[in-house]
């Protein structure tokens, strides 16, 4: 199996280097970062991601109208919402708002890297 491609969505460039270091690690392909949603949208089909990690706080009125568009140009796209709460209500609300899958920030990275191993291509 190849290994996944993921692009990591999250204002805090920090964090999305932690992120991206460890998912290496676990032998996943970073492909690229971005601050926000609409950054990801002008390059998705240079990037050709499997799997987005989308920082669900950047939500704002045009988060519903930029993940339809691009749910519908990268339609094989994995969408993973990535949020601060660790709670099962929290997750089946991003679910609902079109998530494959909510991970906390707070979740142990080996359950992480398990949970992304499960829906890559």
């Amino acid at each position: 199996m190849d290994s996944a491609r993921l692009v990591i969505i999250h204002k805090n460039k920090a964090l999305r280097h932690r992120i991206a270091d460890f998912l290496t690690m676990a032998g996943m392909t970073i492909i690229n970062d971005a601050e926000s949603l609409r950054g990801l949208q002008e390059n998705a089909d240079e990037w050709k991601p499997h799997i987005i990690l989308l920082d669900i706080c950047q939500m704002d009125d045009e988060f519903p109208t930029l993940l339809g568009n691009l749910k519908e140009t990268l339609p094989q796209v994995k969408f993973v919402f990535v949020g601060p709460e660790p709670r099962a209500h929290y997750a089946k609300h991003t679910i609902t708002m079109g998530a494959d899958l909510y991970l906390s920030e707070g979740q142990h990275s080996d359950e992480w890297i398990g949970k992304l191993m499960a829906i890559q291509p």
